[in-house]
C-alpha cells in the first residue's frame, strides 16, 4: 500500500486537530516524517507510534502497528538469542571452574575425534573437505576454496593457508568460522555427535602449543563445549 498522507488530519493528546501540510517517505512507515499546519515536523514511528500524535486513517495506522508487531517479535527473539547465549557462557564458566584431574587436555588416542586433524569429511559452505582443518583454511579465502577440497594432509592444509590472500575481516570471524565447521562436523557424524556427548561435563582443552586456539584461550575447546552443551540440550 503506497503511503499518502496529503491532507490527512491527526490529532494530538491535547486535543488539537492539525492537518499534514508536507511529508517525506521513508522505507518504513515509522520512518516517514510529517509537517503540520502548526509548523512542527514529526518523525511517524516517534510521534505517532508513541501515541502523540494520530492519524485519521486507519490504512496507515494499521501499517505503523503491524511493524511494530514485527519489531516486538524481532526484539523478542533476539532477547531469547542472548538469554541462551548467557546460560551457554555460564554453562562452560562452570565447566572451566570445575577443572579437575579428569579434564581432557590433549585431543589425541580415544579422543583423537575432537581434533580438526581429525579425518572426517565436512560439508561447509557447499564445499566437501576431508577434515576441518581442510575446511578451515579454506575459509581465508573464498575465492580459492576449492583449492583445500582435494587435500587430505591437515598440515599441507594448514601451510596451503598461510600462503592465501588473507580475507580483510579473518581476525573477526575466524571463531564464528571455526565453530560452524565444528557444528557441521559434529551434526553430520552422528557417531561422532555422540563420542563429543559421552565426554559428559569434563573439562576440553587442545594440547597444543597455539594459545589462541588451544593454551591460555583455548578457543577450540570453548567452541567444542559449547556445541555439546546445545546437543545435550536438544535431546532433552
Amino acid at each position: 500500500m503506497e503511503r499518502d498522507y496529503s491532507n490527512k488530519v491527526v490529532h494530538t493528546r491535547k486535543g488539537e486537530t492539525l492537518t499534514i501540510t508536507g511529508f517525506t517517505l521513508g522505507d518504513l512507515p515509522s520512518e516517514d516524517v510529517i509537517t503540520l499546519s502548526n509548523g512542527k515536523s514529526y518523525q511517524v514511528g516517534v510521534g505517532v507510534g508513541s501515541g502523540f500524535l494520530r492519524i485519521e486513517d486507519e490504512g496507515l495506522m494499521d501499517q505503523l502497528h503491524q511493524e511494530q508487531k514485527e519489531k516486538e517479535e524481532y526484539e523478542r527473539k533476539i532477547e531469547e538469542e542472548r538469554i541462551k547465549d548467557l546460560e551457554i557462557r555460564k554453562e562452560l564458566r562452570r565447566i572451566e571452574e570445575q577443572r579437575t584431574s579428569d579434564s581432557i587436555t590433549e585431543f589425541r588416542g580415544d579422543y583423537r575425534f575432537l581434533s580438526n586433524f581429525y579425518q572426517a569429511d565436512v560439508t561447509y559452505n557447499g564445499i566437501t573437505y576431508h577434515n576441518n582443518e581442510c575446511a578451515f583454511q579454506a575459509q581465508k579465502d573464498p575465492r580459492v576454496a576449492h583449492e583445500f577440497a582435494d587435500l587430505t594432509n591437515p598440515v599441507a592444509a594448514k601451510q596451503k593457508g598461510r600462503k592465501v590472500r588473507l580475507r580483510p575481516d579473518w581476525e573477526k570471524v575466524k571463531v564464528g568460522i571455526m565453530e560452524e565447521i565444528n557444528r557441521s562436523k559434529f551434526t553430520q557424524h552422528p557417531e561422532l555427535k555422540q563420542k563429543l556427548l559421552d565426554t559428559g561435563d569434563r573439562f576440553l582443552k587442545e594440547g597444543v602449543r597455539d594459545n589462541f586456539w588451544g593454551g591460555t584461550r583455548n578457543e577450540l575447546g570453548k567452541i567444542l563445549m559449547k556445541i555439546r552443551k546445545e546437543f545435550r540440550d536438544e535431546e532433552q
